[in-house]
Order: structure tokens, then C-alpha cells, then sequence
């Protein structure tokens, strides 16, 4: 046995019990049997001690004193070695042996020695408290015979009457005793009818209960019949091995109980805890253990007692229950109406979602669940809430780095019993979603606002060419508000001759749609704009065609420049064959007009001949001005400044510039007399009224 083990057994068997006065149980009476020998015994033999350092006392035998003392103190360590093993009888024999170490004290102690028959009452007391009454009768005619022999040797030195009182005396004690003794037992009595009564309904619960030491692990001194049920030992295991609770509470989960059961001894808090236990076939036992602090009268801690409760089946339940919900991508919770979001109930996920553990909502341990939520945000849900219907609702909470995060909330509220409503939901991070739909928000405005200002026409319409949607700029374009097209088969607004184009490529244009297609559309005012065209098919959710998406752009400007630049084009090739032309023939006039010189020459100015060849002359020269004019078209005469009468030039070009714009276009000269002179090029000034007879055409 190891030294820890001996100093428990000693306290043991020194704690006083006051119970164990009328213990019914025979070892637990030989207890306290023992325990109070060891005291009386231990007691006289200081007392005795004490005496022999006292000054006086003539004619006190030192040594046989000592040995008196000795003597006590043997007997003390003889019923607390052997205890409860002793047989009542060695107690009897005990008694008398008491009886005579005050008998020698009596007789060795000299003139203190009238001092010692005071210890009789000790021994009297001693044997009506433990003994039968017929035992205890026995004691006390010992101790008269020892006093009797006392006072037949003189040696107390007291008279008939001190003895007869004293007798007495020791008489009425043990009378007391026994009626106190009486007493004493009838209370036990009722008090272990009502521990029966209240053992056996103990005993009837789904419960285990237990008394056991303030040490953790410590001593099991009690555990009711259920343990073994819940656990496989018996109660004799459980109240003796001392080590048995440290060694089958769960590894896991042992320093934790230890460090609880340490706070309830330093502190007198109660234990609560929930942990595991390794029953005897290796079947893992959760209990829940609730344990209080036992005090005595005078508040001073005497152990523990508690109960265990086995909620195996709730743990396993819950740890199914913790396996959906944390497959489910949001926080699972239960909660109380309050102004605080009391929290009964929240999974775990609530921590990667508010930065805040899950335990620190639960019942409010911590923060409330309000004092996440967006103040903005508190009344919205308040006002869903009191309907006590399914609800949804979206708000924001503030996470503890200031950061607003956006959730969805899905719930319940049910009022109860106590006039609570309790709320049952599900709260998903929908952050992302919100700043995603922000970003389009954001997107779909930025590129609205850039569609509907755009000089493009931008366009939506259905597989049928009904418009669904057209930007402001159909208005600037074709003069039709947008409203006026929406629901509109927008074909109707085609040339005809465009319209069977279309028709004719509607069918390659579902998968391609086409780019760069100009056709002609009726504007508002009955005229054609020519828009130059581009598309993309629409295709809807199972990839069937559904519409296309296009862009116009106005280029009828850009079709009147071309035309008016292959007008110009077919001017200037005409110009250029015209220059040709003129040149070659110029040639010939020349010698023409060289040839008429020379036969005028030769010819007399009566010659009959000589009118003809001045006519031919004539002719010549206006077929010169003809070509110069068909040079100055070309732009290829030469540059030849000269003082002009603006008048003549038109008169001159005339003929040509009706015969340029052909006969359906009527042409009026207007000439100014006044008009002065002025120096310039006439092939270019004839250009520039060719020019602008032909732009006005």
C-alpha cells in the first residue's frame, strides 16, 4: 500500500461521524467504536502526561505514571490498527483494561492520585454509549469494584459521602446516556426509513446517482444500481476502485472533466458537463453529469453528489443532424423572437459567414445575434417577422472587420406556450450574388445609357420581325418613336424591292445574320433612308432560334455621295473622251483653217470662189471655239487669263448647257448689262457654270 493510500485510511478511521452513534450496521458500529477508543485513549494519555510536568503531587511514582501514559497510548494504536476488525468482546476487555490504568493512576499518582476517578466517568460513558445495557451494567460494576478498592486503600482520600456522590453520579450518566442513546437511535431509525424510501426511488430512476469524494478522480462512495446498466461495472467496482472513474472516462474528453471537476472543488460551482465514457465492452457512453458541492452545517465542503445521464441516443442523433447541416451551404438555427435574436440553436457555419464563433450566440454567452445585424436593416425583419408566416427577407450584417456582408434568410416564427415566438430558418451569404447583380445593374446601365445615346439604331425583334426593343435613335433616323415600333413587324417598313431580298435570305440569316446589309426603309414623311445593316440571331434556352439583335446606321448621305462621285466619275470620262476629241479635230481645224488662208490668198476679192472659202473659214473658226470649249470641259486647255464680258461667256455656253441637261429640265439666262468686266480664264469660268447647271440638275 502506498503511502497516499495510508494517510486515507487514516482519515478515514480519525473522521468523527456523530451518526455512527446508533449505527445499526455492526462493522460501522465497531467503527465508531474504535474511532472513539482511539480518542479516549489518546486523550487520557495527554492528560496524564500533562499532569506529570505540573509542579507538587508528593509522593507520585514517576515511572509508573509514564507507564500509565504508555499503557494509553498502546491502547490507542491497538483500535486504530485493528478497527473495525475487533470483536465487541476485545472492546468489553478494552474497557476493563481502561479501568484499571485509572485504578494504578489512582494508586501511583500520589496526591494528585484523588484527581484520577474523574477518568470513571469516560469509561461509563463510553460503555452505555457502545455497549449493551447489559454490557454497559457490567462496565460499571467494574468501575465501582475499582473505585470501591480505591477507597478501601485510603488512597483518594475522600470520605463515604464524596464516593456515594460520585457513584451516583456515574449512575445518573449512564442513565442519560442510555436515554440519549435511545433517542438517538429512533432518529436513525426514521432517517434510514426515509434514505430507504428515498434510495429506492433513486434506485427507480432513468439515472445514475453518486457521492464520491471532492478528488477528481477520487473515491466512488456511492453510485446506484443503474451504472451497470449504463456502463457494465457493478456498484461494488464503482465504490472501490478508487481509480476506476479516471480510467474510463474517454481520452478525449478526460482532461477536460478533470479541469471542470478541479473549478467545482475550487470554486463550489456546479459540474455541468457533457463527456464520454468507455463502458466495460468498449461501447462509447455519453452522459450528461451534473454534480453540487455536499456542506456540512458549517458550510465546510464534505464531497460531491450528482447524477449522470445518458444521452447517447440525443449525441448520436445530433451528430446526424450535425452531418446535414454541414452539407448544407448555409447556417441552420433556432432562435427567440427577442430584441436580442436569443440564440437557442445555430450551426457552425456561422462563423466563416460572421467572423463570430457559434457558441458566443447561444444563449446570448457572448453578443447577440442583433448586434450583427445592419441597424438599417432591424425593422424590415421585425416587420416580416411578426406575421408568423414562412418568410424571406435579405439584409445585411457586420462582420468584426467592419466588413457588410449581404444574407438571405428563410424561416419560420411559431409562437409557444409561454407567449415566445420561436423561430426556426436557414441564413445563406448571398454577398456575391448582390455584388454580381450590382455589377450588372451597374453593367446594364452603363451600356443602356451608351445604347440609348448612340446614333445607331439599335434593335431587338422576335423570330416573326416583330420589334421588341429599339433605342431612342429610330426617331432621329426613321422619325418613328420607339413605342410606335414595339409589337411591330418591322419588314413592313422595307422597300418593296428590299423585302424580297429578305424573304429570300431569311432562312441562312437564323444561324448567321448578316453584316453590312444596306436597304432602303420608309421614313415617317413617306421618303427612303438607306441604312446600312448588322445582326446576330438570338437563341433562346434550348437553342432554338428566337430573334436577332442588330445595329442600322444612316448612310443615305454616304449612297448620295456615291452616286453624285459615278456621276462625277462618268462626267469625267466623258470630259476625257470629249478632250480627245476636241484635240484630234483641233488638229484638222487647223488645217482647215490653214488651207483657207492659203486659197484666200490666191484667190482675188471678186473671185467668185472667195465667199465660199470665207464661209468655210467662218465655219472653221466656230468649230475652234467648239473644240475649246469641249477642251475647257476636259480641263485640258491651257490656262489663258483675258479681260471677259461675263454676258458673252454665257450667251456662248448656252447652246451647250441645254444640250447638257437634256430636254426635261428648263434653263433661264438672266444677264446683268451693268455688269463690269473682269479677268479671267474662260474655259474655267465656263467649267464653273457647266458645274453648276449640273449640280442644280
Amino acid at each position: 500500500m502506498s503511502s497516499s493510500d495510508d494517510r486515507r485510511t487514516l482519515r478515514a478511521r480519525l473522521a468523527w461521524s456523530t451518526l455512527g452513534l446508533a449505527a445499526t450496521d455492526p462493522r460501522e458500529h465497531r467503527a465508531t467504536m474504535a474511532r472513539a477508543a482511539v480518542y479516549l485513549y489518546a486523550t487520557g494519555a495527554a492528560i496524564t502526561l500533562i499532569s506529570l510536568v505540573l509542579p507538587g503531587a508528593a509522593g507520585r511514582d514517576l515511572p509508573g505514571m509514564l507507564a500509565v501514559a504508555c499503557g494509553a497510548v498502546a491502547l490507542a494504536g491497538f483500535h486504530l490498527l485493528l478497527f473495525d476488525r475487533l470483536p465487541v468482546w476485545a472492546f468489553m476487555v478494552s474497557g476493563g483494561c481502561s479501568t484499571g490504568l485509572v485504578t494504578t493512576g489512582v494508586f501511583l499518582g500520589g496526591e494528585s492520585g484523588s484527581a484520577y476517578p474523574l477518568f470513571y466517568l469516560w469509561v461509563v460513558l463510553y460503555a452505555f454509549f457502545f455497549y449493551s445495557l447489559r454490557g454497559a451494567l457490567v462496565q460499571f460494576g467494574f468501575v465501582c469494584a475499582a473505585y470501591g478498592l480505591v477507597l478501601a486503600a485510603g488512597r483518594a482520600g475522600l470520605g463515604l459521602s464524596h464516593a456515594i456522590v460520585t457513584l451516583g453520579t456515574l449512575a445518573m450518566a449512564g442513565v442519560v446516556v442510555v436515554l440519549l442513546k435511545n433517542r438517538l437511535g429512533g432518529l436513525v431509525a426514521g432517517l434510514s426509513a426515509s434514505e430507504d424510501r428515498f434510495r429506492t426511488l433513486v434506485e427507480q430512476l432513468p439515472v445514475v446517482t453518486y457521492v464520491r469524494s471532492l478528488e477528481m478522480p477520487g473515491a466512488n462512495l456511492y453510485a446506484s444500481p443503474q451504472v451497470e446498466q449504463l456502463l457494465g461495472y457493478t456498484t461494488e467496482e464503482w465504490e472501490t476502485d478508487a481509480g476506476l472513474l479516471g480510467r474510463i472516462v474517454h481520452p478525449d474528453d478526460r482532461d477536460r472533466v478533470l479541469a471542470e471537476a478541479v473549478r467545482l472543488r475550487d470554486t463550489g460551482e456546479p459540474f455541468r458537463a457533457e463527456y464520454r465514457y468507455v463502458a466495460r465492452d468498449g461501447r462509447t457512453v455519453w452522459v450528461y453529469d451534473e454534480a453540487h458541492v455536499v456542506r456540512d452545517g458549517q458550510g465546510r465542503p464534505r464531497g460531491v453528489q450528482g447524477f449522470l445521464f445518458d444521452v447517447t441516443e440525443r449525441k448520436q442523433a445530433e451528430e446526424r443532424f450535425g452531418a446535414i447541416v454541414e452539407n448544407v451551404p448555409g447556417v441552420i438555427f433556432r432562435c427567440v423572437h427577442d430584441e436580442h435574436w436569443t440564440m437557442e440553436f445555430i450551426s457552425d457555419a456561422v462563423e466563416e459567414l460572421s467572423g463570430y464563433p457559434a457558441s458566443d450566440f447561444i444563449g446570448n454567452r457572448v453578443r447577440s445575434f442583433a448586434s450583427i445585424i445592419h441597424p438599417a436593416d432591424t425593422e424590415t425583419l421585425d416587420e416580416v417577422i411578426a406575421a408568423q408566416e414562412p418568410y424571406e427577407v435579405e439584409y445585411r450584417i457586420v462582420r468584426p472587420d467592419g466588413e457588410v456582408r449581404w444574407v438571405y434568410e428563410r424561416g419560420r416564427g411559431l409562437c409557444d406556450a409561454d407567449g415566445w415566438v420561436r423561430i426556426d430558418g436557414a441564413i445563406f451569404d448571398v454577398t456575391e450574388r448582390r455584388r454580381a447583380e450590382n455589377a450588372l445593374a451597374q453593367s446594364e446601365e452603363k451600356f443602356r445609357s451608351i445604347v440609348e445615346t448612340t446614333n445607331e439604331w439599335i434593335w431587338a425583334e422576335d423570330a416573326q420581325f416583330r420589334v421588341t426593343y429599339t433605342n431612342p435613335a429610330i426617331e432621329r433616323i426613321l422619325g418613328y418613336k420607339p413605342e410606335d415600333l414595339l409589337g411591330r413587324n418591322i419588314n413592313d417598313l422595307l422597300h418593296e424591292e428590299d423585302r424580297e431580298l429578305v424573304d429570300q435570305e431569311v432562312r441562312k440569316w437564323t444561324t448567321e445574320g448578316w453584316s453590312g446589309l444596306t436597304l432602303r426603309w420608309r421614313h415617317r414623311d413617306g421618303t427612303f433612308r438607306h441604312l446600312e445593316s448588322n445582326a446576330t440571331p438570338i437563341m433562346g434556352p434550348d437553342g432554338e432560334f428566337a430573334g436577332w439583335w442588330g445595329a442600322d446606321r444612316d448612310v443615305t448621305e454616304r449612297v448620295e455621295l456615291e452616286d453624285q462621285l459615278r456621276q462625277a466619275q462618268k462626267m469625267e470620262a466623258v470630259g476625257r473622251l470629249a478632250g480627245g476629241i476636241a484635240h484630234d479635230f483641233n488638229n484638222l481645224l487647223m488645217a482647215i483653217q490653214g488651207y483657207g488662208d492659203f486659197a484666200l490668198g490666191k484667190l482675188e476679192r471678186v473671185h467668185p470662189a472667195r465667199a465660199d472659202v470665207l464661209e468655210v473659214k467662218k465655219a472653221a473658226d466656230r468649230a475652234g471655239s467648239l473644240t475649246g470649249q469641249l477642251l475647257a470641259f476636259s480641263r485640258k486647255q491651257v490656262l489663258r487669263p483675258q479681260v471677259l464680258d461675263l454676258n458673252d461667256v454665257v450667251r456662248d455656253v448656252e447652246g451647250m448647257l441645254r444640250r447638257l441637261i437634256g430636254e426635261h429640265v428648263d434653263l433661264q439666262v438672266a444677264l446683268d448689262r451693268d455688269l463690269p468686266r473682269v479677268r479671267l480664264d474662260r474655259g474655267q469660268i465656263e467649267q464653273v457654270l457647266m458645274n453648276l447647271v449640273l449640280n442644280a440638275r
